[in-house]
């Protein structure tokens, strides 16, 4: 949240916590919850089975719950096989942006 509240899109933005799929649907950004990570939805979670995500690996399937195949860093694509938590995804696509605010 604070790395967002960098960004002036954000740095208005309330914080809402919640894990009630109702009350997170509205939202613009979710971030560390609602077991979904797709950037396209602005939602960064990397809590659930089969998430790998590397800062610079691909893993497209992660919008379906992760990728069965990709199980640690030995199947992990990219150079980096660091799998990120929900504050590494924000950094992985607003990271340049933040540190350029």
């Amino acid at each position: 949240v604070w790395l967002l509240r960098r960004l002036p899109q954000y740095k208005s933005a309330s914080l809402t916590r919640s894990r009630d799929p109702d009350v997170l649907k509205p939202l613009t950004i979710v971030i560390d919850v609602a077991g979904l990570y797709d950037h396209d939805q602005l939602r960064y979670d990397h809590h659930q089975r089969g998430f790998f995500e590397t800062f610079d690996g691909e893993n497209k399937a992660a919008r379906d719950g992760g990728r069965p195949d990709v199980t640690g860093p030995d199947s992990a694509t990219g150079v980096f096989k660091t799998k990120l938590s929900a504050s590494g995804l924000v950094y992985k696509h607003y990271g340049r942006e933040i540190l350029c605010a």
